[in-house]
């Protein structure tokens, strides 16, 4: 079972990379791409004239980049706890003696007199 969770734990640190630049990047793209298009920040006219609109875009970026580093830490250690109690209730399992039909959950679905 070992590859199974290399493989799942190589899944998610791809899914983190790719989340992470993929909101970085799209973030800074459209800042950029706002500055650049919309007359209100592209208009030296305006009170709201973006007078650098690739280092505003570099920074949204870089502020994207923190913030969703942030959320998805939390997908990856999610993903190494389920990992974890899989594991250890594989190993737990082959040191209890467990008759057949008397698991921890066979309780679940019954009515409670029958579980007495």
């Amino acid at each position: 079972h070992a590859a199974k969770w290399t493989v799942i734990e190589g899944v998610g640190a791809l899914f983190v990379v790719l989340g992470v630049g993929g909101i970085s990047t799209g973030t800074g793209c459209l800042v950029w791409m706002v500055t650049r298009t919309f007359p209100r920040y592209a208009e030296p006219d305006s009170a709201q004239y973006v007078s650098d609109p690739e280092s505003t875009a570099l920074a949204s970026g870089f502020i994207a980049l923190l913030s969703s580093l942030c959320f998805l830490h939390h997908f990856q250690t999610i993903t190494d706890t389920i990992a974890f109690c899989r594991g250890l209730q594989n190993r737990a399992s082959k040191y209890v003696d467990e008759p057949d039909g008397d698991g921890c959950c066979e309780c679940w679905g019954k009515d409670s007199r029958e579980t007495e």
